[in-house]
């Protein structure tokens, strides 16, 4: 590196800086971009009903976090949500709609959504 001019080492370190965020994007980026291709995950069935007491399974093509931002009314069963499956019960609490979420990459950057009906 001695032997480089000053315009060549700083064109050298904007090259690195650049290749950084190109690296960054592909790795910590959503899925579905057009980064990713196909990437986008989509889990089935897709807005499902289920009745007061029963379960539904849920699945996702790839290993997930499972989670429902409404568990008095949609809950994750015997704790998954802390576990990285590909498929998931899901338990009818109570009446009303609650959003499942499973996220996918590392990260939870990577995630799908579905809403599930309890009647």
């Amino acid at each position: 590196m001695k032997n480089l001019s000053k315009r060549t080492k700083t064109l050298l370190a904007i090259a690195a800086v650049v290749l950084v965020v190109v690296v960054a994007v592909i790795v910590f980026g959503q899925g579905g971009s057009p980064l990713h291709g196909t990437s986008a995950y989509v889990i089935t069935p897709e807005n499902p009903t289920v009745k007061q007491g029963d379960t539904i399974k849920l699945c996702i093509p790839g290993l997930a976090k499972w989670s429902s931002e409404a568990p008095k009314v949609a809950a994750v069963a015997k704790g998954n949500d802390q576990e990285l499956v590909d498929c998931v019960e899901v338990q009818g609490v109570a009446a009303g709609q609650a959003t499942i979420t499973a996220k996918v990459s590392p990260y939870g950057l990577t995630q799908a959504q579905t809403v599930v009906t309890v009647r």
